[in-house]
This record gives C-alpha cells, sequence and structure tokens, in this order.
C-alpha cells in the first residue's frame, strides 16, 4: 500500500511539473503575439494620425496558441481542465501586456514632454487654439482598444474578465483620461 502511495504522488508531481512545461511553453508563443504592439507608438508619435477606432489586426492573434491547444486536445481536456488553461494563460499574458504598455505609454509621455518642454506645441497653446490631439492619448486609446477586444476573447474562452486581476491591472494601465474616454463615446 505504501508503494501505491508513492508512485501516486511521483506520477502527480510528474504530470504538474509536465502541466506546467507545456503552460509556459503556450504563454511564450501568446506573449510573442505581443511583438506587433511595440510598433503602435511609431504609428501616432508626431505622424498626424487620427485618433484610432478600432482595434489593432494583431489582437485576433493573441490567443491563437492557447485556441490551438484547446482545439488540439479537446478530447482530453474536461471543461474545468479548459478553464483552467484558459485562466492561467490569460493571467501571464495579461501581466506581461500590462508591463508593456506601461512602458510604452511611459516612454511617449516622457517624449511627449520633452518635446513640450522646447515650445513646439506651446505656440499653438499660446495663440488661442485648441491643442492638438496628444500623441500619448492616440497610443493610450488604441492600447485601450486592443485590450477591450482582447477581454471579448477572453470572455469567449470562457475566462472571466471581471475577476482576472491580471486583466482588471492591464486595463487601469491603458484607460485613457475620463474626459478623453467621454470624447470618444460622444463622438
Amino acid at each position: 500500500m505504501q508503494a501505491l502511495r508513492e508512485v501516486s504522488t511521483e506520477l502527480s508531481s510528474t504530470s504538474s511539473t509536465l502541466r506546467n512545461s507545456v503552460l509556459n511553453q503556450i504563454i511564450s508563443q501568446c506573449v510573442a503575439q505581443l511583438a506587433p504592439a511595440r510598433a503602435i507608438p511609431a504609428l501616432y508619435c508626431m505622424t498626424g494620425r487620427a485618433m484610432p477606432t478600432s482595434p489593432s489586426l494583431f489582437v485576433g492573434e493573441l490567443l491563437r496558441p492557447l485556441r490551438t491547444f484547446l482545439t488540439d486536445f479537446d478530447a482530453q481536456l474536461t471543461p474545468h481542465s479548459r478553464q483552467d488553461w484558459s485562466r492561467d494563460t490569460a493571467t501571464a499574458l495579461s501581466k506581461n501586456y500590462a508591463q508593456l504598455a506601461s512602458g510604452m505609454l511611459d516612454t511617449v509621455r516622457k517624449n511627449e514632454d520633452a518635446i513640450r518642454r522646447y515650445g513646439s506645441k506651446k505656440q499653438a497653446i499660446d495663440n488661442g487654439e485648441s491643442p492638438p490631439e496628444r500623441d500619448s492619448d492616440k497610443v493610450c486609446v488604441q492600447l485601450f482598444l486592443d485590450v477591450e477586444a482582447y477581454g471579448s476573447q477572453l470572455n469567449d474562452l470562457g475566462v472571466s474578465t471581471e475577476l482576472l486581476a491580471e486583466y482588471i491591472t492591464l486595463v487601469d494601465v491603458v484607460r485613457p483620461d475620463q474626459t478623453l474616454l467621454q470624447r470618444l463615446v460622444q463622438g
């Protein structure tokens, strides 16, 4: 009987190690899908592009590695385990996404502040004109639209975004200020 318990414990440990290894692979593949997000600042900084109105194309691919895994192993996964895989992947991906978005927004805002200090946009404000849309606002709105679309995909996979702390943090990182958000909803 003792030998059976030892074998059971060893198998459980091996199973957990294998699951973690596969999970890390899926997460790495999903994080790799975030690479195009790094180009968002280049799309809006000092380009004169209009305020974004739809999510980036890469967002549809963020969870493709997870969806592929869930489809390939559908017969072996219970609904509960499917949800566990989805939640665990979403937790890690959302954390990585939040770090990336925070870094991008910090960089764009610092660059914008430096340019503003040198007076390039000061003239328009001094002339009584309404200040132009800031590049950081455009980047923030694009990230917000992307994160909302990502959240919709998570919900489709059965992950409750309202209960996922890492996703909530991500939304907080990219949420535009209230006035800009109201302007977007009205426009």
